[in-house]
């Protein structure tokens, strides 16, 4: 007897039958497949960033503590910290929405933000100075936007106007400054790119064709910092810095900040750190995701077995005439293991070969790659096969037990 031929026939015969078997199955195992693969891939780089937690970017975040006629950092007082610390980059910024009406007349949120030197270079990854002296870097959306329209919408009342006028941009009437592309100096990136933003508790990412850079002197000019209330300042240690001498340095810059601004409080923190604390929330959450899904697929498991005795009763009749004419028991019992197997491989197939597929594309973390792993396909498929088979194998008594002769008596 062919027995796989016998099992293809049946599971086609009841194809129906089989159709949201095959679904559920699908779903459990791309839920199975995509939770080990995240787990293990960030589990694979968390130590090693965890070694490498005090080398990066530390931000220390000021809280005002009461009212204060200073802001927690002035512009002298940043010189001061570049000429003392050489070894580190402080880039600071400070973001201002706005809005303007784009071509299809929608109204378009982009941002004003005043960055220093070492803000612009260590965004726009360049080596090259930054002349911010005389010269503001504008997306190229909001230079078409103000050279046709003129102001910005501000979100915040005492936020200056920005106009351009004769090819130079005029903050409140005051100093024009020449207006300059924003350009990629990186070679991988596209002119039109993604930069990392953060404005009080909000942290975004937003197109360079929708921000404009100004000096930071600018900020102090025509608003006060200190009306924030709250200020984050970024310090770039240098990656060959040693965890001890970066954690020292970051100390003594708190500790020079206090000295000046007292009535401020300083909270500290790696840019790392709040990475791994968000990949240990994303982990646990992939642990939970596949926990959920085996449970699911259990219950699938047992729907999927109540199917296949109910589809021997059906067949009762047939297969005592098979037996009757000499079909061994164990061969019919393999056809219906195959034939409640086939669905299944079908299932895990494509619910893992989609997750293998989705995960590269559409699940991406800095720092962390998401690649398909042939181990992880196993185990899900192990996972998932395991269990119908086990449940097809329960056939084999009633199989075994079944009396042709006194079931086709009946009939």
């Amino acid at each position: 007897m062919n027995i796989l031929h016998l099992a293809l026939h049946m599971a086609l015969y009841y194809w129906k039958s089989y159709m949201l078997i095959i679904v559920q199955i699908a779903a459990g195992a791309f839920v199975i497949y995509s939770s080990l693969t995240i787990y293990a891939s960030i589990e694979s780089r968390y130590e090693e960033m965890q070694d490498e937690v005090h080398t990066l970017t530390w931000h220390i975040v000021a809280q005002s503590s009461g009212d204060s006629d200073t802001p927690p950092i002035s512009y002298e007082q940043l010189l001061q910290l570049k000429q003392t610390y050489t070894e580190a980059m402080f880039p600071l910024h400070f973001v201002y929405p706005v809005y303007y009406t784009n071509e299809a007349n929608q109204l378009t949120e982009a941002y004003i933000i005043y960055a220093s030197d070492d803000y612009m270079q260590f965004m726009l990854q360049s080596e090259e100075p930054f002349d911010t002296s005389s010269n503001v870097y504008v997306g190229s959306e909001i230079k078409a936007f103000l050279e046709k329209k003129g102001d910005l919408i501000k979100i915040f009342p005492g936020t200056p106007a920005y106009r351009v006028i004769d090819g130079s941009l005029v903050i409140d009437e005051g100093r024009h400054y020449s207006i300059q592309p924003i350009m990629s100096a990186s070679d991988d990136k596209p002119d039109s790119f993604e930069v990392p933003i953060h404005f009080g508790e909000t942290e975004k990412r937003a197109l360079s064709d929708q921000i404009v850079l100004l000096p930071l002197t600018a900020v102090y000019e025509h608003y006060t910092p200190k009306d924030e209330g709250t200020l984050r300042l970024s310090v770039r240690v240098n990656p060959s810095t040693s965890g001890e001498e970066a954690t020292t340095l970051i100390m003594q810059v708190v500790s020079q900040l206090f000295n000046w601004n007292p009535s401020y409080s300083y909270n500290v923190s790696t840019l790392l750190q709040q990475f791994l604390l968000k990949m240990t929330g994303v982990k646990d959450t992939a642990i939970i995701a596949f926990i959920i899904s085996i449970v699911c697929l259990l219950l699938v498991i047992l729907g999927l077995t109540g199917l296949v005795h109910l589809l021997f009763n059906r067949r009762k009749q047939g297969l005592s005439i098979l037996i009757a004419v000499g079909a061994r028991r164990q061969d019919l019992w393999a056809a219906m293991v195959v034939e409640t197997m086939l669905p299944a491989l079908l299932g895990v197939a494509i619910g893992v070969l989609g997750g293998a597929y989705y995960l590269p594309r559409y699940i991406q973390f800095d720092q962390i790659s998401i690649s398909p792993s042939i181990l992880w396909m196993v185990v899900t498929a192990a996972a998932c096969l395991l269990p119908v088979f086990l449940s097809s194998s329960t056939l084999f008594l009633r199989i075994y037990n079944l009396q042709p002769i006194k079931i086709l008596s009946r009939e």
